[in-house]
């Protein structure tokens, strides 16, 4: 007699369902599981000063300094990071959010000309850093890198690099953020 298909790959099934526990288990340990996300993302909470420098790229010929303002809070019963950004030339909303299935914090960016951009977060509680990762759904090979660190409670340093497939970068900016309410 013939055994059906499913049958005799059985044992397999059940071995990809143990390893994809395990990895699912594996990254769940490579976060530090003794920070609550809520308690992480609220450290942003607060009206900041923001000073950025554009440093010479693709996308900025010559160098470029803005001051402007930043706005963050938690909403929707602590669920979403809510972040207004604006400076003179333009107006930024950011939506930040730990993704419990992923492991990872979560960053939608809406600009004001109608470009977005998403990223992923890991954060290091022994360095009060956040590190960005680009997530390229064009599948384009740009490659984007974030990193936050919070030099005290009132002070964080910003810095964004956006690369395009060739390695040249589009985007070097650098912020200083300081806390004021």
């Amino acid at each position: 007699s013939h055994m059906p298909l499913f049958n005799s790959f059985h044992p397999l099934f059940i071995l990809f369902f143990i390893l994809m526990g395990w990895l699912n288990l594996q990254s769940q340990d490579a976060i530090n599981t003794d920070a609550d996300p809520t308690e992480i993302l609220n450290r942003w909470s607060g009206e900041w000063t923001t000073t950025s420098v554009f440093k010479k790229s693709l996308w900025f010929p010559k160098r470029l300094k803005t001051e402007g303002t930043a706005t963050t809070q938690l909403i929707m019963h602590n669920t979403y990071q809510q972040t207004l950004s604006s400076t003179e030339n333009e107006q930024t909303i950011e939506l930040t959010r730990f993704d419990d299935s992923a492991g990872k914090f979560k960053k939608w960016v809406f600009e004001e000309d109608g470009t977005t951009s998403t990223w992923l977060g890991r954060w290091d509680e022994a360095s009060s850093t956040m590190t960005w990762t680009y997530v390229d759904y064009t599948g384009s090979g740009l490659y984007g890198r974030m990193i936050e660190k919070f030099k005290d409670n009132n002070s964080l340093q910003i810095s964004i690099v956006l690369e395009n497939s060739d390695g040249q970068k589009l985007l070097n900016v650098v912020i200083a953020q300081i806390k004021v309410l």
